[in-house]
């Protein structure tokens, strides 16, 4: 679904992303575990547009989409739930939904946001800068679905939650994977998060897969040494 090939990204003349190749499949949640500055967040910037690569291609169910804008792959159904949220503070909850509602064909905020998310019906008037982390976190999440996205694209969603939003936040993506049929890609630091999540797993350090593996054939202790500070 989403083929990723050869991709090199600069941070001027910084050379971030060294050559990382990448699959994405169908119903598929696919996790890239690092520790901080291994170039996740980057990698991810790269992917969405943000960033234009210097090297590589990407491609989305065989459509070369490399340089294209962000707003040209949102339309192409992926979204991009960044680190540290980046919800409108100064807008409602629903205000923040109603948002992303010009990317999809839909004329109202869909009823199984809130089913999933069921905190954020009852905090539609209240601003997004006054919603905890974790509610925060659900937010962005919720306001990506509302653009009915086949790919997800999720950096370190489980940064500065707490640990009950975050096993509300796995059986979300779980949900999203099995009954939606989306596609999840997520960077990650928290293990167990990404083992709940997660089928695939690749280890990326200073900008490079340096590990592939499989949840069936993950070895636990070896993914933790690569977290390992």
């Amino acid at each position: 679904m989403l083929q990723i090939k050869n991709l090199h990204a600069y941070y001027g003349e910084s050379h971030i992303i060294k050559g990382v190749s990448l699959e994405l499949n169908k119903k598929e949640t696919v996790c890239i575990l690092g520790r901080n500055g291994m170039g996740k967040t980057t990698f991810m910037k790269a992917v969405i547009g943000l960033l234009k690569p210097k090297e590589g291609q990407i491609f989305l169910e065989n459509e070369d989409i490399t340089m294209f804008e962000p707003f040209e792959k949102v339309k192409r159904k992926i979204a991009y739930v960044p680190q540290g949220r980046e919800i409108f503070p100064y807008l409602t909850v629903q205000e923040n939904l109603e948002v992303a509602l010009e990317a999809s064909n839909k004329k109202v905020i869909p009823d199984f946001i809130f089913e999933l998310f069921p905190v954020l019906k009852d905090m539609l008037n209240r601003k997004g800068g006054n919603l905890s982390g974790g509610q925060q976190q659900q937010l962005a999440i919720a306001r990506a679905l509302v653009s009915d996205p086949k790919i997800i694209l999720l950096d370190e969603p489980t940064e500065g939650i707490q640990p009950s939003i975050i096993e509300e936040i796995a059986k979300v993506l779980n949900i999203l994977k099995k009954e939606k049929g989306i596609s999840i890609l997520l960077t990650e630091q928290v293990l167990n998060f990404a083992l709940e999540t997660s089928d695939r797993f690749y280890i990326i350090e200073k900008g490079q897969f340096v590990h592939e593996t499989t949840k069936e054939q993950a070895d636990v202790q070896k993914l933790k040494a690569f977290l390992t500070f």
